[in-house]
């Protein structure tokens, strides 16, 4: 039979797995640097344990470079890693329970918890790339007006030397491609919690689409002067090979696009 301390702790590490998942969710859903802590986490993953399903496409060079360009965002990663721990071992603890046990009764609620706790991290980390995508919608909506004064003021004068830009700042001009724009008032880090500017403007040759990057890295903002979906490409020569994976509209002649 269990003791009244075992039955406890089982109950405390079901809460506190729940906790644990329902707490990276709601993280998910708040801040805008979670992508790359995700992110960052992989790359230490594989770093550490050379398994490359972690990061398949990268290799040591450049999971080293990608580790010292997110190096801000360390004490984040070691959080993630915290709550992925105390789920793990929750679940476990559930388990080591579950078998110890010989009352039917118990045996079959125990069992209940232990599967819900099981489905719901499984969900959990399944639904993370959506929850990304959703909550990065949900905040680039937030940021949209900001982006649409900028927009308006690039769409009818778009610098030719370096500028300050309303909503934007300080940006200057790139002299190997004159559609392109850096935003000097954006450093990559500190780690961020709302969408924002990014580092990169980019309008396209006939001048009728123009692209934001949020300050996450996650996607951009794309603003199209005419009734047009035509930015399949970023016009720019090393992202030239990236594809749109998902989009989205968010107002009139406005979305939300994530390259890869």
């Amino acid at each position: 039979m269990l003791t009244k301390y075992r039955i406890t702790a089982f109950w405390f590490s079901f809460l506190l797995c729940l906790t644990c998942i329902l707490s990276i969710m709601r993280w998910v859903q708040k801040d805008a640097s979670f992508p790359t802590v995700r992110e960052n986490f992989k790359l230490y993953a594989r770093y550490y344990t050379n398994i490359y399903a972690f990061a398949p496409d990268l290799s040591e060079s450049q999971i080293q470079q990608r580790l010292s360009l997110f190096s801000d965002y360390n004490a984040k990663t070691i959080f993630l890693l915290f709550l992925y721990f105390l789920i793990s071992v929750s679940i476990c603890y559930c388990i080591y329970i579950l078998f110890k046990n010989n009352n039917i009764k118990v045996i079959v609620l125990h069992s209940i918890a232990t599967l819900l706790l099981i489905l719901s991290s499984v969900a959990m980390i399944a639904s993370l790339n959506y929850l990304e995508w959703r909550s990065c919608v949900t905040r680039t909506r937030r940021f949209l007006p900001k982006c649409t004064i900028a927009y308006l003021y690039l769409k009818k004068q778009w610098p030719s030397k370096d500028k300050v830009i309303p909503e934007i700042g300080s940006v200057i001009c790139d002299e190997s491609n004159i559609n392109h724009l850096l935003n000097m008032n954006n450093p990559f880090w500190p780690p961020i919690y709302e969408e924002s500017f990014g580092y990169n403007i980019y309008r396209s040759r006939n001048k009728d689409v123009f692209w934001f990057d949020i300050r996450s890295g996650y996607a951009n903002i794309v603003f199209c002067s005419k009734n047009t979906n035509n930015f399949e490409i970023i016009p720019y020569k090393y992202y030239d090979h990236l594809r749109i994976i998902r989009k989205e509209k968010i107002a009139h002649n406005v979305w939300i696009v994530q390259y890869r």
